[in-house]
């Protein structure tokens, strides 16, 4: 019998990260920032959610001294923050499951 669909490719398991440069570059236009390669996933995912809270914090106390429109903005970026850290902690719960 003929298959249609084919069969999804074999999952890959992340255990770690790799290195990744990010942010502003120096005078030798080499990054200034790296994550480094090595960092287990359950880490990194604490870290994220980490920085994602900092975000949702900033995003609250600029909401709070905007008008309007703008003010909108500032809760679409709440919004976007809260998905990202909701996904980010059932990532981290199935890790600890």
């Amino acid at each position: 019998m003929l298959k249609i669909t084919p069969d999804p490719p074999p999952s890959r398991i992340i255990t770690h990260t790799a290195e990744k440069a990010f942010g502003p570059l120096d005078s030798n236009n080499r990054p200034l920032f790296t994550v480094r390669e090595g960092i287990p996933v359950e880490d990194a995912l604490v870290q994220v959610a980490m920085l994602l809270d900092c975000a949702d914090a900033i995003g609250w106390a600029a909401a709070e001294h905007l008008e309007l429109n703008d003010k909108a903005l500032a809760l679409t970026i709440i919004q976007n923050v809260g998905s990202a850290r909701a996904l980010i902690e059932a990532l981290l719960d199935s890790v600890r499951a």
